[in-house]
């Protein structure tokens, strides 16, 4: 992983700022994300922007769950398992590893699997089944793999027995029944019902490690700039052109009178910020 190479496709357009990329390079790119690469690998590798990675694969419709980027961040940051919570991440002894969990239902559905004797391991699944909605190619990546002693190997998609009934849950669950009985597996619905409704409510969560308040008060925070960015964005696509020449002048008026007024340690303070970030 991260090695580099010489892309030639890669060349600037007569007079553009983009760089102009054809098929052959976005099949490469986009191959080497679906083999596990994040996007700032790619682009570190291709001497392009993170941001050229990312546009090449969400034009694919290739953009991984959280569950998967979570699962593939902590094989390279296995610190992040310090900042684990219900609906994050769960230990399990018998693989030796840490399983990202998107739900309540998920993390106690693999304390029940941690406590089975007859299973042997299980782990996060990793497989990309594609499934046709609205016209489009999308993935869907099922729940838990689970192999037990008895050379048995099955999938597990757990969810709200609410959920069993919806209409993406359905078409989801379809794609993958006929993706593994064509390879010899099966995938099993598992809801509250599968689980023990008293099983769950007599659940022990004491002594599991969540997000601190600090960390949720963080995100919190990072979540609502993300949300203002977007709400920002849509307004001024939503502008007419001479609407924009508008907004986008009166920001640099705003830009160069704050300029005016700060000092200049003030300028250099923010200088280094800059190459800092670029760094």
């Amino acid at each position: 992983m991260g090695t580099i190479v010489n892309v030639p496709e890669y060349t600037r357009a007569n007079g553009a700022k983009k760089l102009s990329v054809n098929d052959s390079c976005r099949k490469e790119v986009l191959k080497r994300y679906i083999m596990g690469e994040s996007c700032p690998e790619i682009a570190k590798s291709f001497g392009i922007s993170t941001s050229t990675a990312w546009r090449i694969v969400k034009e694919s419709d290739a953009v991984r769950p959280h569950s998967e980027a979570m699962a593939l961040r902590m094989a390279v940051y296995p610190n992040i398992a310090d900042h684990r919570g219900v609906s994050g991440v769960f230990h399990s002894r018998k693989g030796n590893c840490w399983i990202p969990t998107g739900s309540r239902y998920e993390y106690i559905r693999m304390a029940q699997l941690e406590d089975d004797d007859t299973v042997k391991v299980f782990y996060r699944c990793k497989d990309r089944i594609p499934y046709l909605h609205n016209n489009k190619i999308h993935y869907y990546i099922p729940d838990i793999e689970i192999f037990k002693f008895s050379g048995l190997t099955y999938i597990e998609e757990v969810k709200p027995y609410y959920l069993s009934t919806d209409k993406i849950v359905m078409i989801k669950l379809n794609a993958a029944m006929i993706y593994y009985r064509d390879i010899g597996k099966k995938i099993v619905l598992v809801t509250e019902n599968e689980i023990g409704i008293d099983f769950i409510k007599n659940f022990d969560w004491s002594g599991i490690a969540a997000l601190s308040h600090e960390d949720r008060k963080a995100l919190g925070i990072s979540r609502e700039k993300v949300r203002q960015r977007l709400s920002k964005r849509k307004k001024y696509q939503e502008l007419s052109e001479e609407d924009r020449i508008v907004a986008c002048n009166i920001c640099k008026n705003r830009y160069h009178k704050k300029k005016a007024a700060m000092t200049k340690d003030e300028m250099v303070a923010r200088l280094a910020g800059w190459i800092v970030q670029g760094s």
